[in-house]
């Protein structure tokens, strides 16, 4: 009896070696739900085999994962300014065909739907600068299904749409990426028009900040604006090289800051005191065919020295910085 109990304790031992080297391989994962300190990168993953947020320290140390939607996918982190919580879009549970906006605590828990229309999409969440209210895109309330800038609280209460003056405009406007700017009191957002716009929160004083036309088919995806308001980092490229290039607000002084010749680089986003930008870096498959995987890589930029954070061999993006 005692050389059977032995036997498989050595088994049992050489099964936890097995499981913690895969940890290890895996970014070092935990899903402990515990305190942590110093500044978090919220992500996306597809490493367990659905897309859910994650989040690291930004050395790209302690990788743990934060929502679970079991049935379904999660995208687009978003952190309110006193980084208590986490915005994010969510296909789970009965709206598996459109897009949810949820909210979790920072450690993941207490996960809660703050839109609950399972008729419309509700995309791109972005916190305003007091942390009370929380813009977004939907395609809700009109008879054609457009997307449009909303406002909402940031506890899903009294929802009002925001109108720019061009909801009837042909081809459509679409925007996308709302962001506030440093004192409430207007919202940046791009446009399927390749502009980025500025617009008072009420819809008043609506203007063109920057233009970036395609030229030779070069395309402009993602943009980002910087802490002090004064930047833009934007995703432009060509034939899936696409770059990351900052800007000033009215599309001056142009350069390249990260750029990748075997993959494109996607979903910039700025530390809080903008010395650094965070990014996904995908790979593009030899055969041409779309990328899956992606890491998370940190653009200095004073030296424009870049460190990768992520090495999972699945996808890891849409980082963003907690405050």
């Amino acid at each position: 009896m005692r050389v059977h109990d032995s036997a498989t304790l050595s088994c049992l031992a050489a099964i936890l070696v097995l499981v913690v080297a895969c940890g290890e391989d895996i970014d070092g994962l935990s899903d402990d739900r515990r305190d942590v300190t110093g500044q978090q990168i919220a992500f996306v993953s597809d490493r367990d085999g659905y897309s859910r947020i994650y989040a690291m320290s930004d050395d790209g140390s302690d990788q743990r994962a934060l929502s679970d939607p079991q049935y379904g996918s999660d995208t687009y982190p978003a952190w309110s300014p006193d980084g208590s919580s986490i915005a994010f879009v969510s296909y789970r549970d009965q709206h598996l065909l459109y897009a949810e906006i949820y909210v979790m605590d920072a450690d993941g828990e207490n996960e809660r739907n703050i839109t609950n229309a399972p008729d419309s999409n509700d995309t791109y969440p972005t916190w305003s600068p007091d942390g009370r209210s929380i813009a977004f895109v939907s395609d809700r309330g009109f008879g054609v299904r457009l997307p449009r800038i909303y406002i909402m609280d940031a506890d899903g209460e009294n929802v009002r749409h925001v109108p720019s003056g061009h909801d009837t405009v042909f081809p459509p406007e679409w925007p996308s990426w709302p962001t506030w700017s440093r004192d409430g009191a207007s919202i940046f957002f791009r446009t399927s028009h390749s502009e980025i716009l500025v617009m008072d929160i009420d819809g008043a004083n609506r203007r063109r900040v920057a233009s970036l036309e395609r030229v030779n088919q070069s395309i402009f995806r993602w943009f980002a604006v910087s802490p002090d308001g004064q930047r833009f980092a934007i995703v432009e490229g060509e034939d899936e090289r696409e770059t990351i290039t900052v800007m000033d607000v009215h599309g001056a002084d142009r350069r390249v800051v990260a750029s990748d010749p075997l993959g494109f680089g996607d979903a910039p986003a700025w530390s809080p005191d903008g010395g650094r930008i965070a990014y996904a870096s995908l790979y593009v498959p030899s055969n041409g065919g779309r990328a899956h995987r992606a890491d998370i890589r940190v653009v200095d930029l004073k030296d424009l020295s870049v460190t990768r954070l992520t090495d999972s061999r699945d996808y890891d993006g849409m980082p963003a910085w907690s405050p």
